[in-house]
């Protein structure tokens, strides 16, 4: 009921955001990004998804270009980030 991605937190960020606006959502939870992506294909647009974006070469630039201190704290301890990039 607290998730940022729930359909409620997705329609306020929709009344905020351009129509042309994208979303990124990168996270070391796969239950959030399963979470995520069903509840967008439903009411958004799925533009990219990987499981572990640092071990993809085709990742887009924008999703790996800045680590938060716990992104960092996870890849050293070898857990993948997932992310998705998303229009709603």
């Amino acid at each position: 009921k607290h998730r940022l991605t729930r359909p409620e937190m997705l329609s306020d960020y929709k009344k905020v955001m351009k129509p042309e606006g994208v979303l990124h959502l990168k996270t070391d939870s796969e239950f959030l990004f399963g979470y995520t992506l069903g509840t967008v294909s439903q009411l958004g647009e799925i533009l990219y998804a990987h499981h572990d974006i640092y071990n993809n070469s085709d990742a887009p630039k924008e999703a790996t270009a800045v680590q938060t201190f716990y992104e960092k704290q996870f890849l050293a301890e070898n857990k993948a980030i997932t992310y998705i990039q998303f229009r709603l």
